[in-house]
């Protein structure tokens, strides 16, 4: 009966170590769950980051197609030049080349007015005349910030002005003599003139408006 007594003294609980087994394997399954609903959560998040980057670049370039280009040969003036027809209207009585959105408006600031759908870029083509580059260096003294530019087949140099968003940049063509014998305008609307305008679908923003405009640059030439 003494040994018996001893043995059972020495021998492990084994109620005690059931539960103990049973706490250990619990855990280890609360953490393995843990652990795997973590990686997906992460990935979830990883993959609404490059969707929501994805949607942003989208965005950004208005899905814009710049692939359906047209040759716009003007025999008066005297230049060719070749435009995405999908993007822009030609208005060949005053050489313009615009974008228009289809539900965004502009106001007059004077008075509140409506000014009619707005155009986020137009190009606008004229030959040097009193109104031109020689006004814009001297008359409204723009000289000091010109920029110089180079294209394919013409260089100059370039001016702009503008605020709050909507403005407008010279390029004031050069000939070899140094002398302004062409205006190129380029008008335009940027995301700081009002927060619905990057909400517009058919919205070009500021760097795809820029990147087309020298694309057209480009093909310019003059034919006489």
């Amino acid at each position: 009966m003494s040994n018996l007594s001893n043995n059972q003294k020495f021998m492990p609980n084994q109620k005690g170590f059931s539960k103990i087994a049973i706490i250990i394997i619990v855990l280890i399954l609360i953490g393995g769950a843990y652990f795997i609903f973590s990686k997906k959560d992460e990935n979830v998040i990883v993959q609404n980051a490059k969707n929501q980057n994805s949607q942003s670049n989208n965005s950004s370039t208005g899905q814009v197609s710049i692939d359906n280009w047209k040759t716009y040969q003007n025999d008066q003036y005297g230049f060719e030049l070749k435009y995405p027809e999908n993007i822009f209207k030609l208005d060949k009585n005053t050489n313009t080349l615009s974008h228009t959105l289809n539900n965004f408006h502009k106001y007059s600031a004077k008075d509140g007015s409506d000014l009619g759908l707005a155009n986020d870029i137009s190009i606008v083509f004229k030959k040097e005349n009193d109104k031109g580059c020689n006004w814009l260096e001297t008359g409204l003294g723009l000289k000091s910030i010109g920029v110089a530019f180079e294209f394919k087949n013409i260089k100059g140099v370039k001016y702009e002005t503008g605020a709050e968003g909507e403005g407008v940049v010279y390029y004031c063509v050069k000939n070899k003599d140094n002398q302004n014998v062409f205006l190129i305008e380029r008008w335009f609307l940027s995301a700081s003139y009002s927060t619905d305008l990057p909400k517009q679908g058919d919205y070009i923003d500021s760097g795809k408006q820029e990147e087309i405009f020298n694309r057209i640059l480009s093909t310019f030439k003059f034919t006489k």
